[in-house]
């Protein structure tokens, strides 16, 4: 009896503390998802991430853990009432010789481009600005990397989106951005 007593205590804190609502992603003893229901005894998420997967979205797993759990890990919760993004960040290699301020520009202009047609109303929010920052990797390249927020459940889409509209206006100016070729990407 204790396990399922236990469990109960578990759902009553959910109940009053509310870490987690069903619709959140949270991450919790390992396990990452989206949460589809919450009962007395459990809480059943949808596996994102996972095994299979080197993204962020849903493997179609569902993953059931006793709300017992809560009491004694710590749960993460990416999306929150209080913040609903999370920072995600996208890196593309490119060579020394390239003009580091045209590159940033390009990453920024597609970010800004998308987050403006995603999300109008937070567009103008100074607390979301996208960032740019470079660093070596150790394929003696450097990355261009793009810090940008997104919805968690929109990771790998605004990811996708940001390089469909990035990757060709990096591509318009060969003489100002080169890119890894061959065996060396």
């Amino acid at each position: 009896m204790q396990a399922p007593i236990t469990s109960f205590i578990g759902w009553l804190y959910l109940i009053f503390r509310r870490p987690y609502q069903v619709g959140n992603r949270i991450e919790i003893n390992g396990m990452r998802g989206d949460v589809i229901e919450i009962s007395y005894l459990d809480t059943i998420i949808l596996e994102c991430n996972g095994t299979y997967l080197g993204n962020d979205r849903r493997s179609g797993r569902v993953i059931q853990f006793p709300n017992s759990i809560i009491l004694k890990e710590e749960v993460i919760n990416y999306s929150g009432p209080q913040i609903p993004f999370i920072w995600n960040e996208t890196a593309i290699q490119i060579a020394y010789t390239s003009d580091l301020q045209f590159v940033e520009s390009c990453l920024l202009e597609a970010c800004d481009e998308d987050f403006k047609e995603s999300y109008p109303k937070l567009f103008k929010n100074p607390n979301w600005k996208s960032a740019v920052y470079f660093r070596v990797n150790q394929y003696a390249w450097m990355e261009a990397v793009i810090s940008y927020p997104v919805e968690p459940e929109d990771t790998t889409g605004r990811r996708n989106r940001i390089l469909r509209k990035a990757l060709p206006l990096l591509n318009a100016e060969p003489s100002k951005v080169q890119f890894p070729e061959g065996s060396l990407r």
